[in-house]
């Protein structure tokens, strides 16, 4: 029989949000997305705007920036709602434009928000079977018998019986949402799989890179991140392992249950995937993978996320949709997240709300187009105890910015001082630090260039790029002078100016095409070269 999507020209989506997963482990770890990518597009560079579960899905599912809203650090009570109640989320977008929208497990940070953007009957939330902690480690398994009581199989298994159903009525497209918590902390994963990830097995996941095992040379102390809940976990000192290695055989634990949490979410999406084949939904569903952010296994003596590095804001992001979206192509630029909303809308011919932060890269996607530069934005806050670095509070005053502009082969970073304890600083001040890396050269990021002379072009065209993405003139000090050119300038948006009028020399297309370099040898499609 011919489908909705097929007699309506308009695609079914699949939405798959993997939790804490990271581009590099990703393209390394699983073999089903390995090929999904290669019947899609892959965008190899894709950025979360920030690497924090709660702000990135923000920015996903509500297509704005975290810094805007404020919305950079989780805490308790965390009340989300308050965040996404002046916008119109992805989900509700697609229903208003009569899509039937499921969805299940962790897709908003609560599970409140996604009953209320679902509504209870669209949206079904799993019992954390598999929260229930690994004891004093990180990682654990479960025999055969008890797989399919962990969350993220019953998230599937319900997300299929819903594919049967909606062919059953087939009266709408339909758009299905599925959030896997894997491999988010604790790795409670099948057995089986944490066997073939022990040391030495096929699906082992390498230490870090011998050269990015420290932090990088010149880095602020902000540019780095703790992680207590699994420090904590294995009974170390926090205060005396967030500037060390953690144990060898501590490491290698993290680093097996990593590996075989990453291959459960792989094999999940292939089940998903097979569903679509069986019920002949593929040609018409357009399905889309995406991790919320990065994970770090030690780069840089970090782990988790709450860094700028690229191991933990580079996620992976893949399409498909057979006929339409080029298959095996790669997209080079970089995109953020928040791009998400806008290229899903735009590929589905549904109106998206007026405001998203993000631009739409459908034709990149459809064409297999990678000839325009682009630049995206990415930030993180920084909080600190004593003289080392702490995990920021959502109920607490940050201390640091850190606002990032980021293209194909650089990376430039200013940290500033928060003026209110929230995300508004003064631009007009000089930065407490910065960090510049030459992605071409040092794809590991383990040298900050900041101010070194060969550099000096690209940084301040980087530095000019950075101001047009969040800088307005009410940022400024004496921001009712903001018609001044020297501040007009930083500025590319006329709709933020208030009086004054953009600069005709700022062009961001034209900075990044004299300042692009070659591509880096981005973060490896298979395992990272172990350290010696």
């Amino acid at each position: 029989p011919i489908s909705w999507a097929q007699a309506a020209g308009r695609p079914n989506v699949l939405m798959v949000m993997v939790d804490d997963l990271g581009a590099a482990q990703a393209h390394a770890l699983m073999p089903r997305l390995a090929a999904f990518r290669e019947q899609g597009a892959t965008a190899q560079r894709a950025f979360a705007a920030q690497a924090l579960c709660g702000p990135s899905r923000f920015s996903i599912l509500a297509g704005r920036e975290p810094w805007t809203a404020g919305y950079m650090a989780h805490g308790k009570p965390l009340d989300e709602s308050q965040f996404y109640q002046d916008y119109d989320t992805l989900p509700t977008t697609f229903r208003d434009a009569g899509y039937t929208v499921l969805g299940v497990s962790k897709l908003f940070h609560s599970r409140e928000t996604s009953e209320a953007e679902f509504g209870k009957p669209n949206y079904r939330f799993f019992p954390h079977v598999d929260d229930e902690d690994c004891g004093a480690s990180s990682t654990c398994g479960v025999p055969a018998a008890e797989e399919a009581d962990l969350v993220d199989a019953q998230a599937t298994a319900w997300a299929i019986d819903q594919l049967d159903s909606l062919v059953a009525s087939a009266s709408t497209p339909w758009m299905l949402m599925v959030g896997l918590r894997r491999p988010h902390l604790p790795f409670r994963v099948p057995q089986r799989l944490l066997d073939a990830a022990a040391p030495g097995q096929p699906g082992a996941f390498p230490p870090p890179f011998a050269k990015a095992s420290q932090p990088a040379s010149d880095a602020p102390l902000a540019a780095h991140s703790v992680c207590p809940n699994l420090i904590e976990t294995f009974g170390l000192d926090i205060a005396e392992y967030s500037f060390k290695p953690l144990p060898d055989q501590t490491a290698a634990t993290v680093r097996q249950g990593y590996a075989a949490a990453a291959a459960w979410a792989d094999e999940l999406f292939g089940r998903l995937l097979d569903k679509l084949e069986a019920l002949d939904l593929h040609e018409d569903t357009l399905v889309l993978l995406v991790g919320d952010h990065g994970f770090s296994l030690g780069e840089h003596m970090a782990w988790c996320k709450r860094s700028q590095y690229e191991f933990v804001s580079n996620a992976p992001l893949a399409l498909r949709w057979p006929g339409r979206i080029q298959a095996n192509v790669t997209i080079e630029e970089p995109v953020s997240l928040m791009d998400i909303y806008p290229t899903l809308t735009e590929l589905a011919g549904v109106s998206a709300p007026s405001g998203l932060a993000g631009t739409s890269h459908s034709a990149r996607f459809l064409a297999g187009s990678d000839d325009r530069p682009n630049a995206i934005f990415t930030a993180q806050v920084a909080c600190f105890t004593g003289d080392q670095r702490a995990v920021c509070d959502i109920n607490q005053p940050f201390e640091q910015v850190g606002f990032t502009v980021r293209e194909r082969a650089r990376r430039y970073t200013e940290w500033r001082a928060s003026i209110d304890g929230g995300t508004s600083v003064d631009w007009a001040a000089e930065p407490l630090s910065v960090e510049f890396y030459n992605l071409a050269d040092d794809a590991l990021e383990t040298e900050n260039v900041a101010g070194a002379t060969a550099v000096q072009d690209y940084q301040l065209r980087l530095k000019t790029i950075l101001r047009g993405g969040f800088a307005t003139c009410a940022s400024f000090s004496d921001g009712p002078a903001c018609d001044a050119e020297e501040h007009c300038r930083w500025v590319d948006n006329a709709a933020d100016l208030g009086a004054c009028e953009a600069n005709p020399d700022y062009d961001m297309v034209a900075l990044l095409e004299t300042s692009v370099g070659p591509t880096p040898s981005a973060m490896p499609s298979g395992a990272p070269t172990p350290a010696k």
